[in-house]
């Protein structure tokens, strides 16, 4: 059995208001602006009023998912809220049947930087060092025995250069190294192990791994490989019957991007990279796709003027890491993710 699915949930909960405006925290902190809305979650721009200091606030209701659940968010997201590459999460509230967490700001989320801006496509330096900071992001979270189960762009913060990320939104996260709870995320993300209930179990390191290709497929191409990684998904299957170049003649990938996802997609979770590996491998990589040149398409539109704005040199084989304010090479980079 699949967790593949086309069909709505039966009384489904009704989505939360749009609260740009109010004052919540009795009176204190004024949300601003709605961010994001996804799946009965809000994330605000708010204005703490004692102190003019900006925050970005997350907002779900009490009850949806139950109280546990918010409970067990909080504590794991606190818990690595120090790590680097991981959102701050600074106290948590519940006021009028809705729970709100509040974090440090964010300029934006990788989400938007990829759908309205396709501030990756063909930049394969800007690609690397975004890249290698949610490397770094997972790693760290893993070594302190995290499982954020929920990796995308949508739950990557960064600034306006598409770098600084931070890992947002622990809301299926998990510490337990073996899961039978199938399902978490979103479909396009979810490793096989995770979308197929008939396995028993699975494992949440893993299914990071796996959402964090699909996530640099996101960034390469601007579009997901499939909607979920199940046969009964054409575009999972024609990958299937063809991964030697189905990537190379559908997306026009290099033929060293390409052996990298095929590694990354293998249908046996050994047979896939690590993490460190994953880093390596992707540093080596000297262009990821041959569709793009001068202009990148993302819905439809040419985006090639927002490009010159954005165009700003990245990182190659090297990134800030920004909790110790230092250059952290590929070498000593190496040495850290061999603890995860």
């Amino acid at each position: 059995m699949s967790f593949y699915s086309t069909t709505p949930r039966a009384g489904a909960v009704p989505p939360l208001p749009n609260l740009a405006g109010t004052f919540v925290d009795e009176g204190y902190l004024k949300l601003e602006q709605l961010i994001s809305s996804d799946n009965f979650i809000q994330i605000y721009k708010a204005l703490d009023t004692t102190t003019d200091t900006h925050y970005s606030v997350k907002c779900t209701r009490t009850d949806t998912p139950p109280p546990s659940r918010l409970t067990e968010e909080f504590s794991i997201h606190q818990s690595v809220s120090h790590q680097i590459g991981v959102a701050t999460l600074n106290r948590m509230f519940e006021e009028d049947g809705r729970t709100f967490m509040i974090l440090n700001p964010a300029a934006g989320t990788m989400g938007e930087n990829i759908t309205k801006f396709g501030m990756y496509v063909d930049r394969p330096d800007r690609i690397k060092g975004a890249f290698i900071e949610l490397v770094e992001a997972v790693t760290e979270c893993h070594h302190a025995g995290v499982y954020h189960r929920d990796l995308r762009p949508r739950n990557i913060w960064c600034d306006s250069r598409g770098w600084g990320l931070r890992l947002a939104n622990f809301g299926k996260a998990t510490r337990k190294a073996e899961s039978d709870e199938f399902g978490c995320g979103r479909p396009a993300y979810m490793s096989p192990e995770c979308a197929d209930t008939t396995r028993g179990s699975y494992s949440p390191r893993e299914s990071d791994l796996w959402a964090l290709a699909v996530i640099l497929f996101n960034m390469v191409t601007g579009s997901n490989p499939w909607r979920i990684a199940d046969f009964a998904d054409a575009s999972y299957a024609a990958y299937r019957s063809n991964e030697d170049t189905h990537f190379i003649e559908t997306c026009h990938l290099t033929p060293a991007a390409n052996d990298f996802f095929r590694r990354c997609f293998a249908s046996q979770s050994e047979q896939r990279p690590s993490l460190e590996e994953m880093a390596v491998e992707v540093l080596a990589i000297d262009r990821f796709s041959l569709a793009h040149t001068f202009t990148v398409h993302s819905r439809g539109q040419v985006h090639s003027a927002l490009l010159e704005v954005h165009n700003v040199n990245a990182p190659d084989l090297r990134f800030v890491d920004r909790a110790k304010r230092s250059i952290t090479t590929r070498e000593r980079f190496a040495k850290k993710v061999r603890r995860a």
